[in-house]
């Protein structure tokens, strides 16, 4: 996972239109890890939502890539 490239995709996005949103889904994260994201997440000025879709999105490419290099990926 490429942490640079993550930090550039939580850079603020400035918008004048209203985007839809689609698809809400409920998250268990322990006290601790809840707190880290709560914290960090008001640091950088960057909703939790934004920070978790930006680490699946990455999460993802990577290893969609890693199989279609392994030919694994239909």
């Amino acid at each position: 996972m490429d942490i640079n490239k993550i930090d550039k995709q939580l850079e603020p996005i400035i918008t004048t239109s209203n985007s839809r949103q689609y698809g809400m889904m409920g998250l268990s994260l322990t006290n601790e890890l809840h707190d880290r994201l709560k914290n960090y997440s008001r640091k950088i000025g960057v909703p939790m939502a934004k920070i978790i879709r930006v680490l699946i999105i990455s999460y993802l490419d990577e290893k969609e890539q890693q199989l279609r290099e392994e030919g694994k990926w239909v």
